[in-house]
């Protein structure tokens, strides 16, 4: 599903010398019928990318209380049947995110202080991952709009970094940049589940709110990698039943470019 889900100039899509080509396989990630090992490929590219050892995806897909392994690498087998919970008698970090939709970068040793940071930390991610080892964790909330929490994106143990360090700060923002991404690409793929094909109706307020959501988005990827100009299309039906990619958010484009449509 070419540009179905998200449109964006592939020449920006550099973080200086580190290209960021996971994202090309966002689509196929998101796009049904989901293929395990389509999915371990996507994971198994943010490993590369962001040079850490392990990576997971957990989503709601089937119970919105609960978070069951969409994708993963780096971990033992038995971590595809962990399952998290929004609510519940234990809580675990995975399931504090996605409840309170609050980012986390953190090293193993801030971890330890949960009594002074009230975040939930077992301990038990060494159990999981490939090496027995834990140093430090990124966990950020896959929101399809800002009230709307999908899954979490994880990502532990930075290559060579120590366990009183966290990860860096750019790792931090391509963290969050791609699980906004995740998020709109599933918003996108319900409504259309939701609409039949090349109907053509006024979207519901509640599609209306992912624009801001959707600009939020531009500016930090903007941001991360140092680009001028960003823009995401989202495609649509036109009256006369065609798809066509509208103009949804954008950043560094002069007044206008705004009604700009790709047929």
């Amino acid at each position: 599903m070419k540009s179905a889900i998200v449109a964006m100039k592939r020449d920006l899509l550099h973080v200086g010398a580190r290209s960021v080509e996971c994202l090309e396989d966002l689509g196929r990630f998101l796009t049904p019928p989901y293929d395990p090992v389509h999915r371990e490929h996507f994971a198994g590219r943010i490993r590369k990318e962001i040079r850490c050892e392990a990576v997971s995806i957990f989503m709601s897909e089937e119970d919105p209380n609960r978070l069951d392994l969409a994708a993963g690498v780096g971990y033992k087998s038995n971590y595809a049947q962990v399952k998290y919970y929004a609510t519940g008698f234990k809580d675990f970090l995975t399931s504090f995110v996605y409840r309170h939709r609050t980012p986390l970068n953190m090293s193993d040793k801030e971890l330890r202080k949960k009594p002074s940071t009230g975040i939930p930390f077992s301990g038990r991610c060494r159990v999981f991952i490939e090496s027995d080892k834990f140093f430090n964790l990124i966990a950020v909330p896959i929101l399809a709009h800002p009230s709307r929490c999908l899954g979490v994106l994880k990502m532990e143990n930075k290559l060579g970094a120590k366990e009183d360090q966290k990860f860096p700060d750019e790792d931090f923002a391509f963290a969050q940049v791609l699980a906004a991404l995740i998020g709109v690409g599933y918003q996108r793929q319900l409504y259309g589940q939701l609409l039949a094909p090349g109907s053509f109706v006024a979207p519901p307020s509640h599609t209306r709110n992912v624009i801001p959501y959707l600009q939020y988005c531009v500016e930090l990827l903007a941001r991360q990698i140092r680009a001028e100009c960003v823009s995401i299309f989202l495609r649509e039906s036109t009256a006369e039943q065609k798809d066509v990619l509208r103009y949804s958010a954008g950043i560094g484009y002069r007044e206008g470019y705004q009604r700009h449509v790709y047929e």
